[in-house]
């Protein structure tokens, strides 16, 4: 009886510790890259053809050059691939492979410097390609029509629904991706995130996740510290649905219910297809117009900003 005992003392220490650390760092060195996040200042015709479904091979006059030139040539990875990079690792570990490139990612060499002058990335000039690829897909028809969903719900600045999104998508086996802003238009500055863990402390709540401007090989405070002294967390506040996250930097961004930046979970499901560019979602009538173009004045301005995620 007493060995017993004993052993259930030990069980409940040993459980218990683990709790404390909260989550596996080893999820983020077997499932992510090695390279830290990139920019491109342009993006050719060629790749937003690929991109998108029923593009046309050479540009004309249309809403797609339209759209090419004003939202996608040079301004969708201009400040980074985070989209990309956190959705193409997700597809590679949900398919064992994506695009060619078989899973893990981390065995992908590339440049670890600060995304802020990192222009290189990976170093297979394909690779980039597809994480350039993927990375447009934050603006195809299926996504922003989901982003609508979420806005109209007045769900896109609430933590408590993100880490309840969060919840639900992991055990579903659908996993997603978080969108976080600095403010609630994007344009002041968006970052994708991978959440693989939810825990809660108290009176908060805690989603960790990895960051593709910290990897995990990458020394220092910026990178496997980061993971390994557990502060790769989004937290939320139980009371008011409060979020807060630190940036790479030291930078807090923060938002609740009625004020402040998105916190928004998007499942592999849609994060990870491809579809045709939104122009049926102009078509489809003053529903569509006034969500879209609901942050600002001139409808051509604030869409271009708006879903960048980066």
């Amino acid at each position: 009886m007493k060995r017993k005992l004993i052993l259930l003392t030990l069980s409940v220490l040993l459980f218990s510790g683990l709790n404390i650390k909260g989550q596996d760092t080893l999820w983020v060195k077997n499932n992510t890259w090695y390279f830290d996040n990139f920019s491109d200042p342009e993006l050719p015709w060629s790749l937003f053809r690929e991109t998108f479904t029923g593009v046309a091979p050479t540009p004309s006059g249309d809403f797609d050059l339209l759209f090419y030139n004003e939202l996608y040539k040079t301004n969708l990875a201009a400040k980074g691939h985070c989209y990309g990079m956190c959705v193409l690792a997700l597809l590679m570990k949900k398919y064992g492979g994506y695009l060619g490139y078989c899973y893990p990612p981390y065995k992908y060499s590339g440049l670890i410097s600060h995304p802020d002058v990192d222009t290189i990335g990976p170093s297979d000039p394909n690779l980039k390609t597809a994480i350039a690829m993927v990375h447009g897909n934050q603006i195809n028809h299926g996504f922003l029509l989901y982003l609508l969903d979420v806005i109209a719900a007045a769900k896109n600045r609430d933590g408590r629904y993100a880490f309840q999104q969060t919840v639900y998508y992991l055990a579903k086996d659908d996993p997603p991706v978080i969108s976080v802003t600095k403010g609630l238009n994007p344009a002041d500055g968006g970052h994708v995130l991978i959440p693989y863990f939810t825990k809660e402390i108290g009176t908060y709540k805690r989603i960790y996740v990895y960051d593709p401007n910290r990897s995990y090989y990458k020394p220092g405070a910026d990178g496997k510290d980061w993971y390994q002294t557990y502060q790769n967390y989004i937290e939320v506040k139980n009371s008011n649905g409060e979020w807060k996250f630190i940036m790479n930097g030291g930078e807090v961004w923060t938002g609740n219910p009625g004020s402040g930046g998105n916190c928004i979970v998007i499942p592999l499901s849609v994060a990870g297809r491809k579809d045709r560019l939104p122009q049926s979602l102009i078509a489809e009538g003053a529903y569509a117009l006034n969500t879209i173009f609901i942050f600002g004045k001139n409808k051509l301005q604030p869409y271009q900003a708006q879903w960048r995620l980066w």
